[in-house]
Order: structure tokens, then sequence, then C-alpha cells
């Protein structure tokens, strides 16, 4: 029974990666897709227009992609690193509660389960200012990333 909750415990956490990469994904694309918008193809943007762009306009963009960054990182905080936590406090719950009969295993599974976490909330950290876009700049640092999410 336990190597059995085990493996789901294991396919759960995978498959919440997986779900979280491809959410990733998306959320870049359509950020992408609104930033070349943004810079005039297609849209009449303050870059390629005949005439100077409304300074309202460009501050309410920027507004804009300021609170769909906020919420896109609401969101990742949620779906990762609070559900994990909540994850880890009915594990511990689970432990106390059932007095389990090899408390050692339920603590290393436990930690095993924090430790991967803890890795995923570091990752987000780096996903908000990737240092490559430091050494790369903003081109390479895409390509980067590009190439990082389709697993080349």
């Amino acid at each position: 029974m336990r190597a059995l909750r085990g493996e789901v415990e294991a396919l759960g956490s995978e498959l919440g990666a997986h779900q979280s990469t491809l959410a990733k994904l998306e959320f870049a694309e359509h950020a992408l897709e609104r930033t070349w918008l943004f810079l005039g193809q297609g849209d009449g943007s303050p870059v390629e227009g005949d005439h100077p762009a409304d300074g309202d306009d460009v501050a309410m963009r920027i507004i804009e992609a300021q609170e769909a960054e906020r919420a896109r990182i609401a969101q990742e905080i949620h779906d990762g690193p609070a559900q994990a936590l909540a994850n880890a406090i009915f594990q511990a719950d689970f432990i106390e509660r059932v007095g389990a009969s090899d408390p050692a295993d339920e603590v290393r599974t436990l930690r095993e389960m924090l430790r991967h976490e803890l890795a995923n909330v570091r990752d987000s950290i780096n996903q908000l200012r990737p240092p490559l876009l430091d050494e790369l700049g903003l081109e390479g640092a895409i390509e980067d990333a590009v190439s990082s999410a389709c697993g080349r």
C-alpha cells in the first residue's frame, strides 16, 4: 500500500511539473504575442506609426503588462509553493494522526517533497530575472529559455 501511494505521489508530482511547464509556455507565448503587437507589428503601436503614440496609451499598456505579470506570479505561487506547502502539512498530519509504523519513511517522503518544491521556488525566482539575461542579453536569454522548454 505504501509503495503504491509513493508511486501515485510521484506520478502526481510529475504530472504537476508537466502542467506547470505547459502553463509557463502558454503564458510566455501569450506575452510574446502581446509584446510583438505592442512593438508595432500590426496594431499601429508606438514603434512604426506615422504619428507619435499617445502617452496615455503607452502608460496604460505598461500598467496592463505589469498587472498581467503580477497575476501570473500570483497564480504560479498559488499552484506551486502554496500547494506544495499544503501537501506537506497534510503529510505531517498523516504521520502524526496515523502514527505510521515507519515514521522515518514518511518523514523521508516529506523531506523529498519539500526539497523538490524548494527547487521549484528557486526556478521561479530565476525565471523572474534569469541570470542569463545579464550574460547573454535579451535575445540570448529568450533563445536559451525556448530551447530549455522544448527539451533541446
